[in-house]
């Protein structure tokens, strides 16, 4: 009976300290060359947008002589195809080193598990969880300050949070501001692009009279 290695992304280690520091190659097993590989790489893991871009890569093992020597989408099916549980109930096998798009159904969080079998009956899978958030809404808050000056507090629904990471501020009068929290004069409009955790944006505009 074939073994399943699974492998999920692990979070990077930060040295701290004013030493220069060498990047290096940690091997946890030495056996790693003499067994197929397959790994995939979102183009996000959270977005409101439910449509995500995914590149897959594997190979067969890369050591000399070693018995593993090819790998399918399933066991006995040596088509050199990557086997795709999206998490949502759909399913795909897809060539290792393409780029394609998957639609999830909307908002929630998927384990994408990407899976390859080799001739051995051994299964090698990578998963990695992917976020669909509410899409993103920009409102803004406004209040009187003194010397007719209105403060204006930029604001997120949906998203990622609450949390804006930026807000660009273009008023009627030609000015420009940055920050989630702004002071200006009356005019005719104001309008501001937030972003959220995620590297979503959303834009709303208000009149300031």
């Amino acid at each position: 009976m074939g073994a399943e290695h699974e492998t999920q992304p692990r979070r990077a280690l930060v040295v701290g300290g004013t030493t220069s520091q060498n990047a290096f190659a940690e091997i946890n097993d030495a056996d790693a060359f003499a067994k197929s590989h397959v790994q995939f790489y979102p183009n996000r893991t959270k977005s409101d947008d439910p449509t995500v871009s995914f590149y897959s890569s594997a190979k067969k093992a890369q050591r000399k002589g070693a018995p593993s020597n090819a790998f399918g989408s399933a066991a006995g099916t040596m088509d050199g195809l990557v086997a795709w549980d999206f998490g949502d109930g759909t399913t795909a096998t897809i060539a290792p080193s393409t780029r394609f798009d998957h639609a999830f159904p909307g908002r929630g969080k998927y384990r994408v598990k990407a899976s390859i079998t080799d001739n051995l009956g051994d299964t090698y899978s990578w998963v990695q969880t992917v976020r669909i958030n509410a899409p993103l809404r920009a409102s803004v808050d406004g209040h009187k300050a003194h010397a007719g000056q209105l403060v204006l507090t930029a604001r997120a629904v949906g998203g990622d949070g609450p949390r804006i990471m930026a807000a660009h501020w273009a008023f009627s009068d030609g000015t420009t501001a940055e920050g989630a929290r702004v002071t200006h004069a009356r005019g005719r409009q104001a309008t501001v692009r937030i972003v959220d955790g995620a590297g979503d944006t959303a834009t709303a505009t208000i009149d300031l009279s």
